[in-house]
């Protein structure tokens, strides 16, 4: 063992003992790190210790520390050289597991598991909270589709999703989960949120929440990602058909940033400004890109005759489960794929 580590454990408040039994994040990293981690070439922290239990859902990481490195920081954004880099790097990690039916193991979530659809009650409080705030945040147009189209008709856009082309996606690829050695070598970390999907997810999460600074290099990010991907193993797509995927994956997105946005920062204590402004960020980032791109009209000619969504509402059995995450929360909420951040 090196002389400096990092060690990884469960949480024991009462936050991560509502929020891991849907979402699993310690089975997901253990799996990471036991079958795909020596699989790919993307620079990670070494594991040295991996023990995950899962009658009890508890693990034990031992990492490498990554020091001295810089974090990345998706309040500041990043340059194109950088962008093209970490562009580069996804679609290697995006080809290497195309459609490869090795990684379909009971840990690696998909968008058919319960937790994705059983929760969109969260999402459907986070979406009215911020709404009544700022009633003209989003384009209505959009907003009317976001919630006809997921927010309120969730398990058959999960069902959607999970039958796309997949691969291992990394599901939280931002620049807050990127280390920056004196070498210039790029460390990914953070895996816990890994799950088999469709690539565009990783994509535009990378782009809307990293990359607002350069949407001028989009095009040439878009085409660099096709090319390397190909390259790598993955298919051959066209512009199109990736930002047919993008918006897919950025459908979720948009709709699941108002719960964090909204939620109550006070348990983040000396962080809270700075989180504020983060998930801010992801906030406006997401539906920038909603509307540069026109999600509407990529996605627009798939809607099936879907019953319009009005005031608050919750998915049919889950509205008690509401009262924990007041009573941890007040008034602010947190939402499933993007609960942990920065809870570790």
């Amino acid at each position: 063992m090196p002389s400096t580590f990092v060690a990884k454990a469960p949480n024991h408040d009462e936050f991560s003992k509502l929020a891991n039994p849907a979402m699993r994040f310690y089975e997901r990293e253990a799996g990471f790190y036991r079958e795909v981690a020596d699989r790919i070439d993307l620079a990670k922290p070494k594991g040295f210790v991996n023990v995950y239990e899962p009658e009890s859902d508890h693990n034990m990481l031992i990492l490498e520390d990554i020091a001295p490195a810089d974090d990345g920081d998706v309040t500041i954004g990043t340059d194109t050289d950088t962008a093209r880099r970490l562009m580069q790097m996804l679609a290697r990690l995006h080809g290497r597991f195309w459609m490869d039916p090795e990684i379909v193991r009971p840990w690696l979530h998909t968008w058919d598991r319960e937790g994705f659809w059983s929760n969109a009650w969260i999402g459907q409080l986070g979406w009215d909270t911020l709404t009544e705030r700022e009633p003209d945040f989003y384009p209505a147009e959009l907003a009317e589709f976001i919630k006809r189209r997921y927010l309120y008709d969730t398990a058959p856009w999960c069902a959607e999703i999970d039958a796309r082309p997949w691969t291992y996606c990394h599901g939280d690829f931002q620049l807050d989960n990127m280390l920056f050695r004196p070498d210039g070598s790029i460390v990914i970390v953070d895996w816990q949120l890994g799950l088999r999907n469709c690539p565009g997810n990783d994509v535009v999460w990378f782009l809307a929440t990293s990359c607002w600074n350069i949407v001028e290099h989009e095009r040439e990010l878009l085409d660099l990602y096709r090319a390397e991907l190909a390259a790598n193993g993955g298919t051959a797509w066209s512009h199109d058909e990736l930002m047919a995927d993008v918006a897919y994956g950025l459908m979720y997105w948009v709709a699941g940033q108002p719960v964090t946005a909204t939620m109550d920062l006070s348990h983040y204590g000396d962080h809270a400004e700075r989180m504020g402004r983060r998930f801010r960020q992801f906030l406006e980032g997401t539906r920038d890109a909603a509307v540069r791109w026109d999600i509407v009209s990529i996605l627009g000619p798939r809607i099936p005759a879907a019953q319009a969504a009005q005031g608050p509402r919750m998915a049919q059995g889950h509205a008690s489960s509401a009262q924990p995450f007041r009573t941890l929360f007040g008034d602010g909420l947190f939402l499933g794929g993007c609960w942990c951040d920065g809870l570790r």
